[in-house]
């Protein structure tokens, strides 16, 4: 299958940068043909013979069918190439004995500048992110709808210390059914809760500074 399919981020006569899944890549094929092979083998040769030098940050394949959306392969062929990145790129280079080897390191390290200087946002990464945005406004709107009880924000200063959340939270609920309790009703109730919860609770006069907040 032809990698011409593929955006192209830059060019430089036959060699070209491409964008698969946002990151900018050189297939097997555009670096043979810059390095003056007949085909992409002897690319793959190369990097075939130095496997062990090479990790998944320099190079890996694809399926084209899945990169260009398409569920058939009308051009026939293997559908998976051999995508480099530029350190996988600039081995390859490194490892090869065309003549035209150097020049084409310093064409890769031009072109992906060229790239890298536009600060490129690419078009998937962008909907990746208003996927997120649209998944955040969605859990929003839903705490928003499930949050029944009136919200008191409390001073860090009146909160009991040494008090679990839930038992403060269980406090300002007493009194948002009751406005009118008693405080020393509303501790007893919270301390006979917590006991039964395991909850650890503070001094009376944190909880009574904190009643005054809520009224």
């Amino acid at each position: 299958m032809s990698d011409e399919l593929l955006p192209v981020l830059a060019q430089d006569g036959e060699l070209t940068v491409v964008s698969v899944d946002g990151q900018p890549v050189v297939t097997a094929r555009a670096l043979a043909r810059a390095l003056g092979y007949a085909d992409d083998r002897s690319v793959l040769r190369i990097f075939n013979r130095n496997k062990d030098s090479f990790t998944e940050r320099d190079s890996f394949v694809v399926d084209m069918r899945g990169v260009v959306n398409l569920t058939t392969n009308p051009q026939g062929g293997d559908p998976h190439i051999r995508l480099f990145t530029k350190r996988g790129a600039l081995k390859i280079c490194m490892k090869s004995n065309q003549p035209r080897a150097v020049a084409v390191q310093e064409a890769l390290i031009d072109l992906y500048e060229a790239v890298e200087s536009r600060r490129m946002i690419p078009v998937e990464a962008l909907q990746g992110v208003q996927q997120r945005l649209d998944e955040l406004a969605t859990e929003v709107r839903r705490l928003v709808v499930a949050q029944e009880a009136k919200i008191v924000y409390l001073p860090r200063s009146c909160r009991p210390r040494s008090t679990d959340n839930e038992a403060v939270e269980f406090f300002k609920r007493l009194f948002e059914e009751n406005p009118g309790r008693k405080v020393s009703d509303a501790i007893r109730v919270v301390k006979k809760t917590a006991n039964e919860c395991g909850w650890r609770v503070g001094s009376d006069k944190a909880f009574y500074r904190m009643a005054r907040k809520l009224r």
